[in-house]
């Protein structure tokens, strides 16, 4: 099997993404497929020997935004970027970026609300409908 290398496929536009691909040319039509454009919509795929050592993917966010990338903080609502130049930088320990520590405490306090307010749901169903059963 061959290895897979890491190429860098972009819109032209504001869509890039790193696609591992054993040719330059699977990596264009795998890498427009996930960027939402045809063979023809790719600006460049450029090989980026940097990202190898990440196969099969995904590279890390910290690894990207350290080559000049910049990330859309990942508190939904947010509108920063998480970026180089981003004072309060703050990675999760998944690795996802936010703008800074008030961000990412924020959305981790979301998560739990929701997980709560899910198992709230289920168990007051339950309760009423006793022969129910709730996947979550």
């Amino acid at each position: 099997m061959k290895r897979l290398k890491a190429y860098q496929v972009s819109d032209g536009d504001d869509m890039t993404v790193i696609r591992y691909a054993t040719s330059s040319a699977a990596a264009r039509r795998e890498g427009g497929n996930e960027i939402g454009c045809e063979w023809d919509g790719v600006d460049s795929c450029v090989r980026k020997p940097e990202y190898d050592q990440y196969a099969p993917g995904p590279v890390p966010a910290q690894a990207l935004i350290e080559a000049g990338w910049r990330f859309e903080c990942r508190r939904h609502g947010c509108g920063n970027w998480a970026n180089r130049d981003t004072e309060e930088l703050t990675l999760s320990t998944a690795g996802d970026p936010y703008c800074c520590e008030a961000c990412m405490a924020r959305h981790f306090a979301r998560q739990r609300a929701n997980a709560a307010a899910g198992a709230a749901l289920q168990e007051l169903v339950e309760a009423k409908l006793p022969s129910c059963q709730v996947a979550m």
